[in-house]
């Protein structure tokens, strides 16, 4: 159940906000054999209905009909959407192909509205060297929370001419745990002719009796790509 009420002071004509009910299937299947090789399948299903809200506003918690700021148009009362995922495993690494929900320092997927943003790629991860994660990924698209098929990754709010298009990301990072306290890592993320991005974390978790101590140092370096 999601509530959003975004007030401007100095201009309530742009007031807007809405409230509705979400339900979602977020199936994980397991693994069939053919050998070394191990084949599955997950469906991510999302539905939601709205409850109330001003329909003349775009706050695009669901799709909104019409030019955002303008109140011609109105917002969807429901609105559905789903994904799948191929996935491949041999030993301990997975190579999974379709909707992509990426946790890492460089990309991630959006939970802040009713449905989820997610992508749409290819994602490798790997524990097979010990105490060892790997991630190699590219992301050709995105799929907002207010539509149901893939758009290009791009500048926003440029408009998406031929400077402000892109041929997706770029992925690759290490998990390393040094021992049962320390561990570090190192992410890198290319979005092509726009950023790039180096990650470098370091975290202490510890437990002293009743005190649970978990630091965090982390350093973004990033820079125009285009």
């Amino acid at each position: 159940n999601f509530y959003l009420d975004r007030q401007y002071d100095d201009t309530p004509a742009k007031n807007w906000g809405s409230w509705s009910q979400a339900a979602t299937l977020d199936a994980k299947s397991g693994y069939a054999e053919f050998g070394a090789l191990e084949l599955g399948v997950d469906v991510l299903a999302q539905y939601a209905v709205r409850l109330d809200g001003r329909d003349r506003n775009a706050d695009w918690v669901l799709p909104y009909s019409g030019i955002s700021g303008t109140g011609i148009g109105k917002q969807e009362r429901q609105f559905g959407k789903i994904g799948a995922t191929l996935k491949a495993k041999i030993s301990q690494t997975e190579l999974r192909i379709g909707e992509i929900l990426p946790v890492t320092p460089v990309i991630h997927f959006d939970p802040s509205r009713q449905l989820l943003t997610t992508y749409n790629g290819v994602w490798l991860e790997s524990k097979d060297i010990k105490n060892t994660k790997l991630t190699l990924g590219y992301l050709d698209s995105i799929n907002a929370r207010y539509e149901n098929q893939p758009m290009d990754f791009g500048l926003w709010p440029k408009a998406l001419n031929n400077d402000g298009k892109t041929d997706g990301m770029y992925v690759a990072g290490i998990d390393y745990q040094l021992n049962k306290n320390w561990s570090a890592s190192y992410f890198y993320g290319d979005v092509t002719n726009i950023y790039r991005q180096n990650y470098l974390g370091v975290n202490y978790k510890n437990n002293y009796d009743k005190l649970k101590v978990d630091s965090h140092i982390r350093f973004f370096d990033n820079a125009e790509s285009g």
